[in-house]
């Protein structure tokens, strides 16, 4: 296993920084947060969780932009995290960073996740849904989704002038 402040993180796990916030002027949203066993991000909207090998009992906050630029070393199959001090984290992949722990905290998201019952459950292929928002007027900024039962197609209907609305059919869950 891992040390407590070492943690790995490989391209896909990188990924989820797309739900950060660059924009926001809530500085923590444009953040990762590594934390006991995930690593999440928020935007205000979104938030994405995934797991990771790391034990640290603290979180970490670092800063989304910079791991963006960092690229997976081939040997390591990622780009490998090391608390160095109190401050900086090393990155070593396909070049070597030293960042900066940046300062505040994350908000506490084991409240936000629903602990009710859900109504019923739908699988969307990713596919799909990039062909969905693919279909879609550049200006287009919202999208409402019509849920009906679990066997249903799903109602799209863009949420401007253009009139585009669609169907999304139900992608069988395998879990």
């Amino acid at each position: 296993g891992n040390r407590e402040m070492d943690f790995k993180l490989n391209s896909d796990d990188r990924r989820i920084i797309a739900g950060c916030a660059p924009k926001d002027d809530r500085a923590i949203l444009q953040c990762v947060h590594i934390k006991k066993g995930l690593i999440e991000v928020a935007n205000g909207f979104v938030l994405v969780q995934k797991p990771i090998d790391y034990d640290g009992e603290e979180g970490i906050l670092l800063a989304a932009k910079d791991l963006k630029t960092h690229k997976d070393c081939e040997q390591l199959r990622g780009v490998y995290y090391v608390k160095n001090g109190t401050s900086e984290v090393k990155a070593i992949g396909e070049s070597t960073y030293i960042l900066n722990t940046q300062e505040g905290k994350f908000p506490e998201t084991s409240v936000l996740w629903p602990t009710t019952k859900p109504v019923f459950e739908i699988g969307l292929s990713k596919k799909v849904l990039e062909s969905m928002l693919a279909s879609l007027d550049k200006g287009t900024e919202a999208v409402k989704l019509v849920f009906h039962t679990k066997n249903s197609p799903v109602e799209f209907y863009a949420l401007d002038e253009s009139g585009t609305k669609g169907l999304i059919m139900p992608y069988k869950l395998e879990r």
